[in-house]
Formats: C-alpha cells, sequence, structure tokens
C-alpha cells in the first residue's frame, strides 16, 4: 500500500516545481526533446509525426518565452561572479570561464528572444534574417554550454585533486581499525559532493552534443542522425536539470 504522507510530499513538490521558471522550463524541455526523438521515429508517420513535430516547436517557443527575464538576472550574476568577495578563493581559471559562459548566455538569450518575437509573428524577420538569428542563438548556446562544461569539468578536478590529499591527510593517523573507519566516514562525507558534480559534468557534456547538433556543426552525419543524438544528448540534460530542481523544491 502506498505512503499517503509520501504521496502528498510529491504532489506538493511538484506543485513547487511548476511554479518555479526553471521547472516549467524543464518540464516543457523534457516534451520537447521527446518530440524529437518521436519524429525521428516517426519520420514518415504522416500526421502522427506533424503533430509531434508541431508540439515540439511549441515546447520551444514556450520556453523562449520563459527567458524574458533571465537575462536581466544574468547581468546581475555576472557582476557577481567578477566582484563579488568570496571569489578571492576561487581559481582564476574558474573564475574567468563563469564570466566566458554568462556572458555566451547572456548573447543567447538576447537572440533566443529575437527568435521568439519573430515565432509570434511580433516582430517578424525576413527568412535570411531569421535563419541567420536562429545560427547565432543556436552559436551562443553552444559557446555557452561549452564554457559551462569546461567551468565543472574544472571544478571535478580540483575537488578530485584536494579530496585525495585530504584523504591522504586522513589515512596517516592511528591505528589500522581508526584508520579504516576515518576513511569510510571521509567517503560517506565527500561522496554526495563528488557524484552531484559528476552529474553536473555529465549534464553540461550533454548541453555541448545537443548544442552542436542544433548548431549543424556534424556535416559528415544525416539529418536524421543529427536530429536523433540531438534528441537523446537533449533529453539526457532535461531529465538531470529536471531533477536537479526537483531536490531544489522546498516544500
Amino acid at each position: 500500500m502506498r505512503n499517503p504522507g509520501k504521496m502528498d510530499e510529491r504532489i506538493s513538490r511538484l506543485v513547487g516545481l511548476m511554479k518555479r521558471t526553471d521547472g516549467r522550463d524543464k518540464s516543457f524541455r523534457i516534451v520537447q526533446y521527446s518530440s524529437m526523438l518521436l519524429v525521428c521515429a516517426l519520420e514518415k508517420g504522416g500526421t502522427a509525426s506533424s503533430l509531434v513535430g508541431s508540439m515540439k516547436l511549441a515546447m520551444s517557443t514556450t520556453r523562449k518565452s520563459l527567458r524574458l527575464v533571465k537575462m536581466v538576472e544574468n547581468f546581475k550574476e555576472l557582476f557577481l561572479v567578477v566582484f563579488r568577495g568570496k571569489n578571492k578563493g576561487v581559481k582564476l581559471m574558474n573564475r574567468l570561464l563563469g564570466v566566458l559562459a554568462v556572458a555566451a548566455e547572456i548573447l543567447y538569450f538576447y537572440y533566443d528572444h529575437l527568435v521568439w518575437l519573430h515565432r509570434i509573428s511580433v516582430r517578424a524577420l525576413p527568412k535570411p534574417e531569421a535563419v541567420r538569428v536562429e545560427s547565432m542563438s543556436s552559436y551562443m548556446w553552444l559557446s555557452n554550454a561549452t564554457f559551462e562544461f569546461l567551468r565543472q569539468l574544472h571544478l571535478l578536478s580540483e575537488t578530485i585533486r584536494t579530496q585525495r590529499r585530504d584523504r591522504l591527510a586522513v589515512s596517516n593517523g592511528g591505528s589500522a581499525d581508526d584508520e579504516k573507519r576515518a576513511l569510510f566516514e571521509f567517503d560517506k562525507k565527500n561522496s554526495t559532493a563528488m557524484r552531484k558534480q559528476v552529474v553536473a559534468v555529465v549534464k553540461q557534456g550533454s548541453d555541448v552534443v545537443t548544442a552542436t547538433c542544433e548548431s549543424n556543426l556534424l556535416w559528415f552525419l544525416t539529418e536524421r542522425q543529427t536530429r536523433t543524438i540531438e534528441g537523446i544528448s537533449g533529453l539526457l540534460a532535461s531529465v538531470i536539470g529536471f531533477y536537479g530542481v526537483w531536490l531544489d523544491v522546498k516544500i
């Protein structure tokens, strides 16, 4: 029998998630890339393929509208990354990659807003201009994803290096039993943080692959192969992002 308390907690968490802009964005993103995979599977499916394709486009357009305020927030984040006091202990490379990632995301959202306005016919663009703007949006997303991936990779390498040093310090004292106990507690304490960083690297790596496909840089693949890879990597990143927001919801 299901636990009613657990069910209420999940419903409350789901409601809280859908109240958040990033929660709605991640939910729509899952639908978007699931639809993309279905389009690839139903490539010659007539009406069904057309309907799923329309769903994908609708989700993509909806997600663009959710980012209207995000660009302003990114200016604040850029200021904090560059000037906040607690950055004194942060490696220069990490800070530089953070600045580049946020700057690229600001440009990405700017071009994405132009795409959104074009799609809803508020500011219709000539076809060549619309194609150029969509391409710039994809390239800026790729830049943002790449810088963020490198930043997360750098953080992971720093964490591994620090934990190795700390683990060595823990293992250099006391009896064998005390050492085993201390190492067990150390690994237990640090495993969650390490797992989160590994997941963050996987998520950002998936975003890089997705953005590369969207930018049409994989010229050696067929259109269907490119869209299939984009759908798989996009869905993986979407699920990881959704789960991260899910855990972050306060209930």
